[in-house]
């Protein structure tokens, strides 16, 4: 497609911010194949029936119009592939897409060829959506590959010593490199790990992104990968990412409900028939049933989270720009163009929930 139609300027690319703009507007950030990330707003945008309502929000992948105003581009016709709508209707997927954004926004760069972090981009979005593939394995090689992306990844092809390419075994994290069984007894402070998980970063750093996803572990391996691609972001990475810290408390969940069903946990609380968990700073985990407003909880059905003793506040995910008033125990919750509602049980806690894309 020629990147100009007339007078418009024609993109193609995902929204990875979509932000409130006075009345009525939105302010996009775009990641494009022909410009890199670049900022558009969008007129109207929050009307009912604008033609941008569905368009201008965050994971929406297609082409997008353009005209370059005198300080900014203007969107001004779209015409979107995926929506990827079953993202933002499945609570643990919308924080994976969350997090792939901020991730994918954190390395894109303005005026700069966007197809290799777009087409990185576009397969974790669609690999979180197939339910026989690992979640928290395509988010570890998500960040991988995008490190390697942006030119910033361990040396994981040969020795650091001798170059040897066989029968690699050991990590040298101060060098971000690989040692072999000969040369490995010549460093000192270097890590064993297993020859697969060498193998495994070489095939996530190497591999057509096309199959980039497609393929599974043995519980050790997959331990020793994270473990290793945890050590990398932390050393390239000097940020913090809110949709980190939402994964974070999923999978602090995930452990603290298979403990509950297990009967590792005797204190748990059953709050009009959900598991309700409580978090305070730090991730620590308590089973109870109400506490200061500032703690988080989180209901085990995936439909919400809230917060406690009737004080409205921000979802902690502000990218989605969730809005919500909370309410604690049992809520029936319906599904709608707009968002989910949810309203309150019968106890004193009673009222409602109220979960809304903004």
């Amino acid at each position: 497609m020629r990147e100009y139609m007339d007078d418009k300027i024609a993109l193609t690319g995902i929204v990875l911010i979509a932000a409130p703009i006075g009345e009525s507007d939105k302010r996009l950030v775009l990641l494009t194949r022909e410009r890199g990330k670049v900022t558009v707003f969008a007129r109207g945008a929050r009307r009912p029936g604008n033609p941008f309502l569905a368009a201008a929000n965050t994971f929406a992948f297609g082409t997008f119009y353009v005209k370059e105003a005198r300080t900014a581009y203007q969107l001004v016709q779209t015409e979107i592939r995926n929506y990827f709508r079953e993202i933002t209707e499945d609570v643990e997927a919308a924080c994976y897409g969350s997090y792939f954004l901020e991730f994918a926004d954190y390395y894109a760069r303005e005026n700069d060829d966007g197809t290799q972090i777009i087409q990185l981009l576009y397969g974790a979005l669609r690999a979180v959506l197939n339910q026989k593939l690992d979640r928290e394995l395509i988010r570890y090689a998500f960040e991988l590959r995008m490190m390697a992306a942006g030119g910033e990844y361990p040396q994981v092809f040969e020795c650091a010593v001798c170059g040897a390419n066989h029968d690699l075994c050991a990590f040298l994290t101060d060098k971000n490199s690989v040692l072999c069984r000969s040369c490995v007894s010549k460093v000192q402070r270097s890590t064993p790990v297993l020859e697969s998980t060498i193998y495994t970063m070489q095939y996530v750093i190497s591999t057509p992104v096309e199959r980039l996803f497609a393929f599974a572990l043995s519980a050790q391996v997959k331990k020793e990968f994270i473990s290793l691609v945890e050590k990398f972001r932390r050393r390239y990475i000097d940020r913090d990412f809110k949709s980190l810290e939402i994964l974070e408390i999923m999978r602090h969940t995930r452990n603290a409900l298979y403990k509950v069903n297990n009967g590792m946990m005797k204190n748990a609380t059953r709050t009009g028939g959900v598991f309700c968990i409580l978090y305070t700073e730090g991730y620590r985990v308590s089973f109870k049933k109400g506490r200061a407003a500032k703690e988080i909880l989180l209901c085990l059905d995936g439909e919400y989270y809230e917060e406690m003793e009737g004080n409205s506040g921000s979802h902690p995910d502000n990218r989605m720009s969730w809005r919500l008033q909370s309410v604690s125990g049992r809520a029936q919750c319906s599904k709608s163009e707009t968002g989910r509602q949810c309203t309150g049980g019968g106890d004193r806690h009673a009222g409602q929930i109220l979960l809304q894309r903004g």
